[in-house]
């Protein structure tokens, strides 16, 4: 049982890796493209990226998320995983080709301001990015966190490096970094499909019952993924519109370095993927009393992190951000609390996920994403950057009461007793 646990520490160390670099790069990125773009080419790269992300949505359709679901199925008689995947990807080609008809009706009807290579792109980095995502999620519910890791900081690393030669000895102005997304996407899609095909050994082969499966479990999960979008672009677009883009600006600061808390619990979820999944696969009495103590781990290493980091925030910001910037400190905090939620949500959901009833993750994201957006419009004229961080960790909190209340009506977990169970660790493991 200490290997076990050994090889979950050590899975976390390495996934940790990752996620930093992963979380750094935006970071690292910030200082250098705000001092050689214009305002205007920044938020061209802005737009791009919302764009794109919601783009993103209907292409997407959780195919990855069916497919790793369907791994822990591949053993079942009569399953042939191999036709499953193949399938996944050929909803996302079909779903990209069909999305080329509404995104040309928006350029024609210039109702997003984007110059027509942007509209040409956006369609194509998503389409990259999801082929992509395919066997770099495998690898990591196959437990094989070193490919996993080694994957995602080479591509974070080309990201940068392609990102920064570009602006420096090509163009300076937005083409830099959205021609860097572009060409780094390509060849690490490339890379993951040849992967896909050698360990996974994709079949060519047409399946109605795979292709309605897939649909089943991401039709469900569109209402989640708009309500996800939701979250993520409401607060800046509210502020744009009522205070202005400088404190666009600063909330945009105060909500990257809330982020950081990922950093501790992205690796830590990683890591726990596997195991959680197989609690599930089993439901045995033991599995879901270590499920329970993983929780309360997870919580209380999330939470002491995003406590150092609050504490830690007067010389963090006075070393890393420019001194207009510096305001952001009375926001993060607020933010924080909605941030270590969030990650507890991404644990609890999970029992809903394996169950294949995303309905329920939909309804939950909906109800907060319509509750957060409602919050901030109310709260962002008498207290402008507050009332809106207030709003969006509302809705982060509310998300994770919703997924908690569902996942138990699914798996009756003994939460009573949670605390109990991290002192029988030695039991546990």
């Amino acid at each position: 049982m200490k290997e076990s646990h050994l090889k979950i520490i050590s899975s976390i160390g390495v996934y940790s890796i990752a996620r930093i670099s992963t979380y750094a790069a935006p970071i690292i990125l910030l200082p250098i493209l705000t001092h050689m773009l214009t305002a205007d080419d920044y938020g061209v790269i802005g737009i791009f990226t919302s764009f794109y992300q919601a783009i993103n949505i209907f292409i997407a359709l959780s195919g990855t998320g069916a497919v790793v679901r369907a791994y822990m199925d591949k053993d079942d008689i009569g399953f042939d995983f191999s036709t499953y995947v193949f399938n996944a990807l050929l909803i996302n080609t079909i779903l990209f080709i069909l999305a080329l008809i509404p995104l040309y009706f928006i350029f024609v009807n210039k109702l997003i301001s984007l110059p027509l290579e942007l509209f040409i792109l956006a369609p194509i980095v998503v389409i990259l990015s999801n082929f992509k995502a395919y066997k770099h999620k495998l690898w990591n519910i196959q437990n094989k966190a070193r490919s996993f890791s080694i994957f995602q900081v080479s591509f974070t690393f080309f990201s940068l490096l392609v990102s920064i030669l570009l602006l420096y000895f090509v163009f300076q102005d937005w083409r830099s970094r959205v021609y860097a997304i572009v060409s780094v996407e390509m060849v690490f899609c490339i890379v993951s499909l040849y992967y896909l095909a050698k360990e996974d050994k994709v079949k060519f082969t047409l399946s109605k019952l795979y292709i309605l499966d897939v649909l089943k479990y991401g039709l469900p999960l569109l209402p989640h993924a708009i309500g996800i979008t939701l979250l993520a672009t409401s607060d800046k677009l509210i502020l744009g519109a009522e205070s202005g883009m400088s404190s666009v600006g600063i909330f945009s600061v105060a909500a990257s370095i809330s982020t950081l808390v990922l950093l501790v619990s992205m690796p830590m979820e990683s890591a726990l993927n596997p195991y959680i999944y197989k609690i599930f696969k089993t439901s045995t009495d033991l599995g879901k009393k270590r499920y329970v103590a993983g929780f309360v781990v997870y919580f209380f290493i999330t939470s002491l992190f995003a406590m150092a980091l609050y504490i830690t925030l007067p010389i963090l910001i006075k070393i890393f951000i420019g001194k207009e910037f510096h305001s952001a400190i009375n926001y993060v905090g607020v933010l924080l609390i909605g941030q270590v939620a969030h990650a507890m949500y991404r644990y609890i959901v999970k029992p809903i996920f394996f169950a294949k009833k995303t309905y329920l993750v939909s309804l939950s994201t909906m109800i907060a994403g319509v509750f957060g957006v409602s919050a901030q419009l109310l709260l962002v004229e008498e207290y402008g950057i507050m009332g809106v961080a207030v709003g969006t960790s509302m809705s982060y909190i509310i998300s994770l009461i919703l997924v908690l209340y569902f996942s138990n009506k699914i798996y009756k977990m003994p939460w009573s007793k949670a605390i109990s169970y991290i002192f029988m660790y030695k039991t546990l493991l």
